[in-house]
């Protein structure tokens, strides 16, 4: 994983730091493959081999055919420049430069603490609301997934006031410590990318419609792009498995006339942390299919979402081994059948994401901006210094080093928010200095001349994403020999 990114290097700076993303992101799932793993150890030591099919996990195998019923052309033709995008949900699918791989690890270390709260000391009960506040400090919308954990730890130890209050301190003061900062820095509690993304407490219709296409196109639809599946799928599928999670995680008897209830499986506690965890999957899903319209949804939304399709089959395959007699010393036969069954479906998940992701071209536009384009723009606009309003993820700001301002949206401080709601983000942004409009991926050079060149601002038809610029004359400061990248000034009539 370093290496490709040492072979994708940007063209400012030292490889280093993507190197260091790159093996974080890697022992941080790591560790919460391990953590999982002690989890699940069973009184002898043992350990159900589907522990092991953990780095790749069921959800992948779930959807996985869907990318098989599409030739690699058509997926690539999809999105040529960044690929079909197959996010399959692997663990290793999360080593991704985000935060994901903290996410994951913070949450699988905060379900091995609680698999132990039968020998729990204060300090453990510290730790674990620790292990929470990490969580939510790492993603913040999990909170929703976090809150009951929370509560199901307070519950299990409420007879001992001291461990409520350790793990509530430990959990809550982190967090209310980072609000507090965010609002005295910042002048907003909550960072505004996830205010101006959401459309609540209004329903959105947008993601009810392409779940419908995805779903109408296995009965003789029309197929959508990839992305038309992967992003609700990635909501739908784990809303499914927290609905169906009962079946598994609670056992109910009949005795004497009255049917009672319980905790299944071999850890009561494991089955209890599932359930809360369900009811935070139901919570973050929910709220993202209803609030959040599902094309500004990356697969860093859902991370502990998708882990916990697999936790939840884990535990189900635990279940039934253990009803079947089948946990104890397996027959050299019988183990090695799992065994070729493991490694098959290894296999095919690896076929699947080489098929049509592991390819040299994945991100080739990034990666030709940073090693070739965006040298020839520092040198030629080295004197001039351009401040930037970037209407992309970044890209061209990082790897020109120009000071920047972000048209999407969500960089911005809550003054520009209000700016993009308003839609008078460009006026906000030449007040401020920022009159360079650029973007490398969403917006298109149509209609713009070459290097020099003049033009109105309402002749830039690509350029409305901006705001209104009708009231701008726009100047063409730089324009790459081929169709894709210009940086454009933006002068007030």
């Amino acid at each position: 994983m370093a290496g490709y990114y040492f072979l994708c290097r940007p063209a400012t700076g030292s490889t280093l730091d993507l190197a260091v993303v790159a093996l974080l992101g890697t022992g941080f799932i790591c560790v919460a493959i391990w953590a999982l793993a002690r989890a699940w150890r069973r009184p002898d030591g043992s350990l159900n081999l589907l522990v092991a099919g953990l780095p790749v996990g069921a959800y992948p195998l779930l959807v996985g055919y869907l990318w098989l019923r599409v030739p690699v052309g058509q997926l690539r033709g999809q999105n040529p420049w960044e690929g079909a995008e197959p996010l399959y949900g692997t663990l290793w699918s999360y080593v991704n430069g985000m935060e994901s791989p903290l996410v994951l690890m913070m949450f699988s270390l905060a379900l091995l603490a609680y698999s132990r709260f039968d020998h729990w000391s204060e300090r453990s009960a510290a730790w674990f609301g620790a292990l929470l506040a990490g969580t939510v400090l790492a993603r913040l919308d999990v909170a929703l997934v976090v809150a009951p954990l929370w509560a199901l730890a307070v519950v299990s130890a409420w007879p001992r006031r001291r461990f409520v209050v350790r793990i509530t301190a430990a959990f809550v003061l982190p967090v209310l410590a980072y609000l507090a900062v965010n609002r005295l820095v910042f002048g907003c509690v909550l960072p505004v990318s996830g205010s101006l993304k959401s459309v609540a407490p209004k329903i959105t219709q947008e993601n009810f419609g392409v779940l419908a296409i995805a779903f109408n196109s296995f009965f003789g639809g029309d197929r959508p792009a990839m992305y038309g599946y992967w992003r609700p799928l990635q909501l739908a599928v784990p809303l499914l498995a927290a609905l169906l999670a009962p079946l598994t995680l609670v056992s109910f008897q009949l005795q004497s006339g009255s049917v009672t209830c319980s905790w299944a499986g071999p850890n009561r506690r494991l089955s209890g942390f599932l359930a809360a965890t369900g009811v935070g999957v139901l919570a973050l899903n929910g709220y993202d299919f209803l609030f959040v319209p599902v094309m500004n949804q990356g697969h860093w939304y859902v991370p502990v979402s998708v882990l916990y399709v697999s936790l939840v089959v884990l535990h189900a395959a635990e279940r039934f081994a253990r009803r079947t007699g089948r946990r104890r010393a397996a027959s050299r036969r019988g183990l090695a059948m799992w065994a070729t069954a493991l490694v098959a479906l290894t296999v095919v998940v690896v076929v699947l994401f080489l098929k049509v992701q592991c390819r040299s071209s994945y991100h080739a536009r990034y990666a030709e901006f940073a090693l070739n384009e965006a040298p020839k723009v520092r040198a030629q606009l080295a004197t001039s210094a351009p401040h930037l309003l970037e209407f992309d993820d970044g890209i061209v700001a990082w790897a020109t080093g120009f000071p920047t301002m972000s048209a999407t949206g969500y960089g911005l401080d809550r003054d520009g928010a209000e700016a993009k709601r308003r839609g008078d983000l460009v006026h906000l942004a030449v007040a401020r200095g920022f009159d360079d409009l650029t973007s490398l991926v969403y917006v298109g050079t149509g209609g713009l001349g070459t290097t020099h060149s003049h033009l109105p601002g309402r002749d830039w038809h690509d350029g409305s994403v901006f705001g209104d610029l009708g009231a701008y004359d726009l100047t063409v400061l730089y324009r790459s020999e081929g169709p894709d990248f210009a940086i454009v000034k933006a002068t007030p009539r």
